[in-house]
């Protein structure tokens, strides 16, 4: 929960004498690691500390420390009896590299403005290396890198965590928060978009690996003689003509998601070239939501949504370019097989595992097996092979077999049909687990059976129906994204939250009745079979 949740009491301000800025300047280089000469060279020093500053004591039933800010009364530091050096967010907003940033969802943000603690199951992996149990960190919205909106203390190592879903406890603890007491202190600041600053040593080193990249394309790429030193224009062109190739070639279903539509069709149809070089940032548009507009004011399509949130809602294929655009050689995936037309970075895949019990294990060594977990193939082929090696089929009836000792411990008889031996040791003595796969994304094995993502139409107060999905993170599917696309389909407003009855489930809320549309969305665009979807309709029961 902030330090700053109520007013701290805060007494007057006053100077900071030119001696104890330097220490303190000295304390925050030496606590994050920044080095005071690069600093300075690269111009950032004062953006990290204002060479004039003021201090002022405050005093709360949560805390008492002290509060540094500018000449303007911006608070910049803090830091109470307990505790380290802490930037405020406006520090963090002019010089974002002090901490590493744990993202979150939108959803989440509301609640830690509320007063709540940011938990594992409300995180975005990958993590930061420096994301550390004892570390300060700042919390940030995925959608605005570099965006920080909370401060506070990891309470767990994060680097080594790549799925959250299903987890529990507080990932961080925290201390200052957007719109907290110590953030209304500025009257009318709102949370920017993005954060321009970047050091010139951080400039160096990215242009260098720029230009290893781009050597290392040079011997690489054989099939087409592409430049390496590719300008602004030449990128352009070529983002313009993936487009003209996807929306004339390809099977698009509208409304998309931007980033699906990019994913899946743009950056698949570009000529074989390095995947390194393709990038919309070496673009003149630089983002995704530019190039998008671009693209709407060229009448190749429609979009919905404002800002960075589109959505596409139609392609243009009887327009002029469209029409006369011919195709040609697209990139190669690493299998050495041309792009597919579907998403295959969002393709599904859900794997249904075994573990053993503890009275398989003896069994399981006689075949010197000892996986950790077993699809149902790997099992009727250890049965099998077990069978044949022991010749336990019956005699006189080739469809039974006649059990050994260690198989009529498990099975508890000595006679049985061949059929049911693997339907007997994996009922009684393998628990069952499942793993979620889409694209490079998967889950660790989850104990129980396959999730259900469920559909409820209900009638709120006020007789509005809604529908509500809840889960659809099981299957690796982002609940903003899903809100997004629904929005445009079903023409209402969306929300996202976390779920009532379980808090580990998100919940997406769209108005009116719209099972059927949801059902096609999560089958034909997120690949889920109809048996991992339950309906509830709460309607039919109020009548």
């Amino acid at each position: 929960m902030s330090l700053f949740k109520k007013d701290p009491g805060l007494k007057s301000l006053s100077n900071l004498k030119s001696s104890e800025r330097r220490k303190l300047y000295a304390a925050i280089c030496s606590q994050y690691g920044l080095n005071e000469q690069s600093l300075a060279s690269d111009g950032v020093a004062s953006l990290v500390l204002p060479p004039e500053v003021k201090y002022a004591a405050f005093k709360s039933p949560h805390a008492q420390g002290t509060l540094y800010t500018d000449l303007e009364g911006v608070p910049i530091w803090f830091r109470t009896r307990d505790s380290e050096l802490l930037p405020t967010l406006f520090t963090l907003w002019k010089y974002p590299y002090i901490l590493p940033i744990v993202n979150t969802h939108q959803y989440v943000i509301e609640r830690l403005v509320n007063g709540s603690n940011l938990m594992l199951p409300g995180t975005i992996p990958p993590f930061p290396e420096g994301a550390k149990r004892g570390k300060v960190v700042a919390v940030g919205d995925y959608k605005k890198p570099n965006v920080a909106v909370a401060v506070g203390y990891c309470q767990m190592d994060l680097g080594g965590v790549t799925d959250v879903v299903g987890t529990h406890g507080v990932a961080v603890e925290i201390m200052h928060v957007y719109q907290d007491w110590l953030f209304t202190l500025v009257k009318g600041v709102k949370l920017p978009d993005k954060t321009d600053v970047l050091p010139a040593n951080v400039l160096i080193q990215e242009q260098q690996s720029e230009k290893e990249a781009v050597e290392e394309a040079t011997q690489e790429i054989k099939e087409i003689d592409i430049s390496t030193s590719l300008t602004v224009q030449d990128m352009d062109d070529m983002f313009f003509r993936a487009t003209l190739y996807s929306i004339s070639q390809d099977t698009i279903e509208t409304p998309i998601n931007a980033s699906l539509f990019m994913s899946g069709h743009v950056y698949k149809n570009f000529p074989p070239m390095d995947s390194n070089l393709i990038n919309i940032k070496k673009t003149s548009w630089k983002k995704t939501a530019k190039y998008l507009k671009a693209m709407e004011k060229e009448n190749l399509l429609k979009l919905k949504g404002k800002g960075d949130d589109v959505v596409v809602v139609s392609v243009n294929k009887e327009h002029e370019k469209v029409k006369q655009f011919e195709p040609y050689k697209i990139r190669k995936n690493k299998s050495g097989e041309a792009s597919k037309k579907d998403t295959d970075s969002t393709e599904l895949q859900v794997t249904q595992l075994y573990k053993a019990h503890s009275s398989a294990s003896n069994f399981l060594r006689l075949l010197d097996s000892s996986q950790d977990y077993y699809t149902l193939q790997d099992i009727k082929a250890l049965v099998g092979k077990y069978i044949q090696t022991h010749q336990l089929v019956s005699k006189n009836d080739p469809k039974s077999i006649t059990a050994d000792e260690p198989l009529q411990r498990l099975l508890k008889t000595v006679t049985i049909e061949r059929a049911k031996v693997v339907d007997i040791l994996v009922k009684q003595h393998f628990s069952p687990f499942y793993k979620v796969s889409r694209g490079d994304e998967s889950t660790k094995p989850k104990k129980g059976q396959v999730p259900i993502v469920k559909i409820v139409e209900e009638m709120k107060i006020g007789r509005k129906i809604i529908t509500k999905i809840i889960g659809v993170e099981e299957f690796l599917i982002d609940p903003e994204e899903v809100s997004s696309i629904l929005k445009v389909k079903c023409s209402g407003s969306t929300t996202v939250a976390t779920n009532i009855q379980n808090p580990k489930l998100v919940e997406v809320t769209v108005q009116g009745p719209h099972f059927k549309t949801v059902q096609d969305l999560l089958i034909k665009q997120y690949g889920l079979k109809p048996t991992w979807i339950e309906y509830e309709n709460k309607l039919k029961k109020k009548r």
